[in-house]
């Protein structure tokens, strides 16, 4: 039987049960997500159902990760609210990929992890998948999983075995429609031209959960991501790096140097400073030539927190700090800060 996963949470207890309930059954998982956006998050949740797999003994297949095919199928329908007509353009194009590996692979039965979720329609996915075994002559096998405490238990399942939990389906524009409701960012589709793991990011959480195997323990804090920054000396625009957790009241102000000390110019407005490069270098222990070079091979996050340790006035510090390759003491200047901070949790 092929068992189409969608993730390692709905698929644990499922493939679990299945392996029960079908002793005699070889059971081979299949995961086809194009849906998932962005591809990091994708790689993430492959990594979680890979680790499920293993720990239960279940061959697995990846399908082809052809996101813009997927893209350009739900096109005119990004609007749709869960359980919409998009979601079942989704399914379709999900189970006939699945429908078409059980044949290719001379499966007789298929089923999908996707009846797991609490969230989705059980009849449009049950008429989903009716519709598309039919069509490769391969026995769709519907079982119910979720009733009669089966989601405590699935839930149960996730937690001891320290499985990663999601926010989101995986569509983007499930995600837009959820998180405009709340009037939220949507951290989980940005990412610095530099890839470097944030914290809660899908590629911190890709390296946490592939050493993880026990119960999640998570913390709560203070995310933060730099959509753009700039510094003007006298209307000339200067190289600059804002430094995690730069914050400021408005997003373009003026502001004068007030005075200079130790390779750092302090402004007259949110607690601005101007840092030289060379003093990170110093304070680092770093051969950076240029702020363009920082911006395209930035520290590590632990680094850039301690730097902003060392600049900051006290530990709650979130004034904008610009690292520069120089600064003119004499010149008038503008800054542009444009970020986003939500509270979120992190796994410890």
């Amino acid at each position: 039987m092929l068992i189409h996963i969608c993730c390692s949470v709905d698929s644990h207890y499922f493939l679990t049960r299945l392996k029960a309930d079908y002793p005699n059954e070889k059971l081979i998982g299949f995961f086809y997500n194009p849906n998932i956006h962005p591809k990091s998050e994708y790689d993430l949740r492959l990594l979680d159902v890979q680790k499920s797999c293993f720990a239960l003994d279940i061959e697995l297949l990846e399908g082809e990760y052809d996101d813009d095919k997927w893209f350009e199928s739900v096109k005119g329908f990004e609007a749709c609210p869960e359980k919409g007509d998009r979601c079942a353009i989704c399914f379709d194009g999900r189970f006939e990929a699945s429908a078409k590996k059980a044949a290719e692979i001379k499966e007789k039965s298929f089923t999908s992890t996707l009846l797991q979720s609490p969230l989705k329609d059980k009849g449009q996915l049950q008429a989903s998948l009716s519709k598309i075994s039919g069509k490769y002559g391969v026995d769709f096998v519907f079982v119910d999983y979720l009733s009669k405490g089966g989601m405590e238990a699935q839930n149960q399942a996730a937690k001891t075995a320290g499985l990663y939990r999601q926010n989101y389906c995986g569509c983007t524009y499930g995600l837009i429609n959820q998180k405009s409701k709340n009037g939220g960012f949507i951290f989980e589709g940005v990412s610095e031209l530099a890839k470097r793991p944030l914290p809660a990011s899908a590629e911190d959480r890709i390296r946490y959960y592939s050493q993880n195997s026990k119960e999640v323990f998570r913390a709560r804090f203070l995310d933060y991501r730099c959509l753009s920054g700039a510094v003007y000396a006298d209307n000339i625009l200067l190289p600059s790096y804002p430094l995690l957790y730069s914050t400021s009241q408005k997003e373009s102000f003026g502001t004068r140097p007030t005075a200079e000390e130790d390779d750092v110019l302090y402004l007259n407005k949110d607690g601005t400073r101007l840092v030289r490069l060379s003093k990170l270098n110093k304070a680092l222990s770093k051969n950076y030539e240029s702020v363009k070079e920082l911006i395209f091979a930035p520290l590590r996050f632990e680094e850039e927190m301690k730097l902003r340790g060392l600049l900051a006035s006290h530990p709650f510090d979130l004034s904008p700090i610009f690292i520069v390759d120089e600064y003119d003491k004499s010149a008038s200047y503008k800054i542009e800060l444009r970020f986003r901070t939500e509270y979120s949790s992190l796994e410890v």
